[in-house]
């Protein structure tokens, strides 16, 4: 029972890491990469197919993500789905291949996008801290049940407290290297 309470601790606080990390790395700041189309998918022949599965997707000259897509007719359908995307991409279709440009960044879209990756740090960290109370609030009903004693209350929660505090650096760490790589 103890080590399933730390166990979904570990967990969840994993998953907002993870979800942290997709966050940011969606973001656009001026730099092409094929990972911003991970989450972008289009109906295709009644099944959701990811854009990164019927397509080859690659980064020409620094600055344009270029898009081939295997089948031709749904061409119109992934510039479209790009556009519904809401990652404020722009795509237009060169031949048989669709192009995305990625301008330089301004001061203004720099501060814009680190104030953006600043809220969502903060909100994983709230997310760790709240996954840190219910676990806290788990191990004191454990000891109002008297399944443990005071003493095995104290180390249980220094442990989570111990995993909290590893997670917010990460998070910290993927903060800063993020905006570091976009300064």
């Amino acid at each position: 029972m103890i080590n399933d309470i730390i166990n979904n601790i570990n967990f969840f606080m994993k998953k907002c890491i993870k979800k942290f990390k997709n966050k940011i790395n969606k973001l656009q700041f001026g730099k092409p990469s094929v990972r911003i189309l991970d989450s972008i998918y289009i109906n295709y022949y009644n099944v959701k197919t990811y854009i990164r599965k019927i397509s080859n997707i690659v980064v020409k000259n620094n600055s344009i993500l270029k898009i081939t897509v295997f089948d031709l007719s749904i061409l119109n359908k992934v510039k479209k789905a790009i556009i519904e995307s809401n990652l404020d991409l722009s795509p237009y279709i060169i031949g048989n291949s669709i192009c995305i440009n990625f301008p330089v960044l301004t001061t203004e879209k720099k501060n814009k996008i680190i104030k953006i990756i600043k809220f969502e740090s903060e909100s994983a960290k709230i997310n760790i801290r709240n996954i840190r109370r219910d676990g806290n609030e788990k191990i004191k009903k454990l000891l109002k049940k008297k399944i443990i004693n005071i003493d095995e209350e104290y180390k249980l929660i220094n442990k989570i407290q111990i995993i909290t505090n590893k997670n917010i650096q990460k998070v910290n760490l993927l903060l800063h290297n993020k905006i570091n790589i976009i300064k």
